[in-house]
């Protein structure tokens, strides 16, 4: 005698088979999510720490105009202690935002400003701040470290930020020397 339709048998492998076609490509669709949004988490961390770097040639621009009459040595003579983004930024660090009136640097509690320097966002400017009733909390954290040498600075601005509890890093690093 002749059944017509699938015994349960054929069923379950048909749907095995089905399954196992199918689990690829979702998993594959779900890790390329993840990867693009990590992507994005790295550009905007690169970015944030050369606005670091920016913010120390800034300071050392400042002073070069505020004493222009006299010559680049002056200049960095003046800049170098009493600059309040050096002073601030030398030893353990500092944390930073720039505000519509320049930057305002905070130096670190600690010797890594590990928790210190949070942004936030603030989605009226569009702009990232570390002041908290000014937006939103983002996962990245920022602080800037300046060495000073004789003839130069090096500004060291460090990002750091989790994502699916694993903590990611950026750094840059520039010399900054005075105007010849």
């Amino acid at each position: 005698m002749k059944s017509k339709g699938f015994t349960l048998l054929e069923t379950l492998v048909a749907i095995a088979i089905l399954a196992i076609g199918t689990a690829g490509p979702i998993y594959m669709a779900a890790r390329s999510l993840t990867l693009a949004r990590n992507s994005a988490n790295r550009m905007t961390a690169s970015f944030l720490a050369s606005e670091g770097i920016e913010l120390a040639r800034q300071a050392r621009d400042e002073a070069y105009l505020t004493n222009y009459p006299n010559d680049s040595a002056t200049a960095w003579s003046t800049f170098l202690p009493n600059q309040l983004v050096v002073y601030q930024c030398s030893g353990n660090g500092c944390y930073f935002s720039n505000t519509d009136k320049g930057a305002l640097a905070t130096a670190c509690g600690s010797a890594d400003c590990k928790n210190e320097g949070r942004l936030y966002i603030d989605s009226s400017k569009g702009t990232y701040t570390t002041d908290p009733a000014s937006g939103a909390a983002t996962p990245f954290y920022r602080y800037l470290k300046i060495d000073k040498q004789a003839t130069y600075i090096v500004a060291t601005c460090t990002v750091t930020w989790q994502f699916q509890g694993q903590t990611y890093t950026e750094t840059q690093q520039s010399i900054i020397t005075y105007w010849l």
